[in-house]
């Protein structure tokens, strides 16, 4: 069996995964210029593929990208990474990865010239996504998010912020870190979308926080919302950690669905039945959408 991918789509061309290969000069390479979506795949299907291929052609378009596939060409990509990778005796579970970048080009910041787009897919076997999760330890990092960035619509290249959090929050122990704003205000966590309890109403950091626009997140809000949960943005007041040692939270992200949080700062959290409702909802909907059940 298979422990890592086979195959890789580049660029119009299914090859080995040792034979892909992009040039030196590729801008998602020298200065992350690129945007990527992490699609889980439960029974060889990927699930909520059109919201994320949705969400990559955005901000191609936002970057004007010069000759990107379309959402169709990268449709039949995982198609054909998928079979290919079941045929080679790969484990139906794990995640696909779309990366395009703007491609080649001179030098510098300005992308003129630059182009045409690099487009890569992978598939990466591993565990079941949407499995249910013992839960995370969250630290609090000492970088912050850009309030009000316009790059918050969509997941690009340029993670190293994301990285040294993560690495940060490691280093002290911890699973996972929690990231604020230029604010100080709640805004996501270096791996996913927070959600976190006030009560009885689940909130989710404020549009211009600089937090990601979930794909995973707007499903789970519509679950909350269709068994009668309120949901919103916080009003203020409160610090997020204080908010979350009182009335708990969650992590959202593709690939693991919902991860309980189970401290922050070394404070315990109150685990709630509301989040492995969701958990265990969120599940449903993607084993019901992969398999046709």
């Amino acid at each position: 069996m298979n422990t890592g991918p086979a195959y890789a789509w580049l660029n119009g061309e299914l090859l080995p995964y040792a034979e892909a290969r992009i040039p030196l000069s590729d801008r998602g390479v020298l200065l992350g210029d690129s945007f990527f979506e992490s699609v889980a795949v439960l029974h060889g299907q990927p699930f909520a593929l059109a919201e994320h291929l949705d969400r990559l052609a955005r901000g191609i378009r936002f970057a004007a990208f010069q000759d990107a596939p379309d959402a169709g060409v990268l449709r039949l990509a995982a198609e054909a990474v998928l079979k290919a990778e079941m045929a080679a005796g790969a484990p139906p579970h794990g995640t696909l990865r779309f990366t395009v970048t703007r491609g080649p080009g001179r030098r510098g910041y300005s992308p003129g010239g630059a182009g045409p787009a690099t487009a890569f897919v992978v598939f990466h076997p591993g565990d079941e996504p949407c499995a249910p999760h013992p839960g995370w330890r969250l630290r609090t990092s000492a970088f912050r998010i850009p309030h009000g960035d316009l790059l918050a619509a969509f997941k690009h290249g340029s993670r190293m912020l994301h990285v040294l959090a993560r690495a940060e929050a490691e280093a002290h122990g911890a699973d996972e870190a929690l990231l604020l704003n230029t604010r100080g205000e709640p805004a996501e966590c270096a791996s996913g979308n927070l959600l976190w309890f006030e009560g009885d109403v689940l909130r989710h950091a404020a549009g211009d926080s600089g937090a990601l626009a979930g794909v995973t997140q707007d499903i789970v809000l519509r679950l909350a919302a269709g068994r009668g949960m309120a949901s919103g943005p916080p009003a203020g007041g409160v610090a997020i950690q204080d908010a979350l040692a009182v009335g708990g939270g969650m992590v959202v992200l593709s690939t693991l669905g919902v991860v309980p949080i189970l401290s922050i700062d070394g404070r315990a959290c109150p685990q709630r039945e509301e989040t492995r409702w969701l958990a265990g909802e969120l599940r449903a909907r993607a084993m019901s959408s992969t398999t046709g059940a």
